[in-house]
């Protein structure tokens, strides 16, 4: 902004000092308007950039380091400014974006809350004790100092799929414990609910063959 100030604060300083001087300012005004048009034509994706650029700042849908979701992309922001915003990814990769596309893309701000909740998908046999499966998933993720005990872990049947019936684990924890919870919950499932000789189920196919 200061830039900008400065350079239409010395444009004004020099047409008047021309014009003080007797120096037909017309012709130079009329070519200013001609160059302004084709500049703006020329400038209007970065124009219209840096208007995005206002419009993040003054609602802050994120802030530097928020790890965020802007349309194909997640990661955590490193640098913006009032051209585009330069974000980092779970795997390393450096994602520059322009203003216009943040401003016209659902943002997601995995940062801007203190719990998230996770959906976790089990499927077991038809053939299982469902009382004891889902108090295998209940202890399990009870364990879990991390979970929070307000609200309170969901463990219910989701649905009657092929070959299983899936049950839902939601628990609530910190958006910082969100993949740990959810890489340990998976590591540890197969051997909890083994130890109650409940194994978890595979595609099955009953073919029947006629002459």
């Amino acid at each position: 902004m200061i830039k900008i100030i400065s350079i239409l604060a010395w444009i004004i300083i020099i047409i008047t000092v021309l014009f003080q001087f007797g120096i037909d300012m017309a012709p130079m005004i009329a070519g200013l308007g001609i160059t302004g048009n084709v500049l703006g034509l020329a400038l209007k994706d970065s124009i219209a950039n840096f208007f995005a650029g206002f419009m993040i700042i003054l609602n802050e849908p994120f802030r530097k380091n928020d790890y965020v979701e802007l349309g194909a992309y997640a990661g955590t922001i490193k640098a913006m400014d009032l051209m585009c915003v330069r974000m980092r990814t779970p795997d390393g990769r450096n994602v520059t974006i322009s203003n216009n596309l943040v401003w016209a893309t659902p943002v997601t701000n995995y940062s801007d809350t203190d719990k998230r909740r996770l959906s976790l998908i089990v499927g077991v046999p038809y053939d299982t004790n469902l009382k004891a499966a889902k108090k295998v998933f209940v202890n399990l993720i009870n364990s879990y100092p991390e979970v929070l005990s307000e609200p309170a872990p969901l463990v219910e049947i989701l649905e009657l799929a092929d070959s299983s019936i899936n049950f839902v684990i939601r628990p609530w924890v910190k958006p910082a414990d969100f993949w740990t919870i959810t890489y340990r919950f998976n590591a540890e499932i197969t051997g909890k609910l083994a130890e109650k000789d409940i194994y978890l189920p595979f595609p099955q196919l009953d073919v029947n063959l006629q002459k």
